[in-house]
């Protein structure tokens, strides 16, 4: 007996706890009492075990409060029930707002922050904190929490392989149809940089075929991404001092001089997703709004049918006309 080895107490990892308490209080719709929190989160439950003072505990979990709200991370307090006051972080405070775009540099970086948030949530820690959740009844509809990350959501399937090719410095090639046209062409390009102008997603890079930067949407893209990793006559070009603030730049005026007045119906689709319905926004439904491609604007206008109409431009006007018309002689 004198031979087995002596028990040691696990210790307790101020960063684990800060993320298992992130972890569960975004898991939890309602939020959760300072009891819920101490019983479910392993550093506080090891405390008590340990014989650690109420005021101690107190003092701790204020500590872990004001280290979270250095991070930038709010916890707020519900006194809906006074006797019973629950601890919540909202997320609608996390929420980017309307017209964030993203330099490559931060692009690669919230990769990066995705994954290690992922392999963070299947800690011991937040596993063990959100499964205590889910035994004392209190997990919400998200405490499927483990293993999630958070992605940069686009419809693009282009997206990725690009993102990818511009982060392992790779030519690609796609084929791409021009504006205005049935015409597909095919294109080699060292992706640049990902940036969203005006819902809008496209790739910034060395134009092989042209031998100049050039931009690229990615909704024209209509072939799977090709990688030239295997062609050592197709070099991947990196951008030169200042080429992606010039390339950035002539984006956003050309984006700044298209400009379309739209009339939207009241509390139709659209009405909803041009946000017309927030607070101080003018209700007369007149909508002043920046586009960069007109043909892909037209597309996305006739997905509300009659319930957008378009004040101008003309060349807008005529490419949505148009397209009704197609569709029209298509099914004659």
């Amino acid at each position: 007996m004198g031979d087995e080895p002596e028990y040691v107490r696990e210790k307790d990892d101020p960063a684990e706890r800060l993320l298992a308490l992130t972890l569960v209080l975004l898991s939890s719709a309602r939020g959760l009492t300072k009891e819920e929190l101490y019983r479910s989160i392993r550093g506080y439950a090891m405390a008590i075990e340990g014989g650690t003072s109420e005021k101690a505990l107190e003092k701790k979990f204020d500590r872990d409060k004001d280290d979270l709200r250095d991070c930038g991370i709010n916890i707020d307090v519900d006194n809906t029930e006074p006797e019973n006051p629950r601890y919540v972080i909202r997320r609608e405070a996390y929420v980017w707002p309307k017209g964030t775009s993203l330099t490559s540099a931060q692009l690669k970086l919230l990769n990066l922050a995705s994954q290690v948030w992922a392999l963070a949530s299947l800690s011991g820690q937040a596993k063990h904190a959100i499964t205590k959740l889910k035994a004392l009844g209190t997990g919400g509809e998200s405490a499927e929490l483990i293993g999630y990350a958070p992605r940069i959501r686009t419809h693009e399937p282009s997206f990725l392989p690009i993102s990818a090719a511009q982060a392992q410095k790779t030519v690609v090639s796609f084929d791409y149809r021009k504006a205005g046209t049935d015409a597909i062409e095919t294109r080699t390009l060292s992706p640049w940089q990902l940036i969203n102008l005006e819902g809008q997603w496209l790739v910034l890079g060395w134009d092989h075929d042209r031998s100049e930067a050039r931009h690229f949407m990615l909704k024209r893209i209509v072939s799977r991404i090709r990688t030239n990793d295997k062609d050592d006559s197709q070099d991947f070009v990196s951008p030169g001092p200042g080429d992606l603030a010039a390339a950035e730049q002539s984006l956003n005026e050309h984006t700044a001089g298209q400009v379309a007045v739209l009339e939207v119906d009241r509390d139709s689709e659209a009405w909803f997703r041009y946000e017309l319905d927030r607070p101080g926004v003018a209700s007369d439904g007149r909508l002043t709004i920046n586009f960069t491609d007109l043909y892909l604007f037209a597309e996305d206008i006739r997905e509300y049918g009659a319930s957008v109409r378009v004040i101008s431009p003309k060349a807008l006007a005529d490419a949505v006309r148009e397209g009704f018309e197609k569709v029209v002689d298509a099914h004659a």
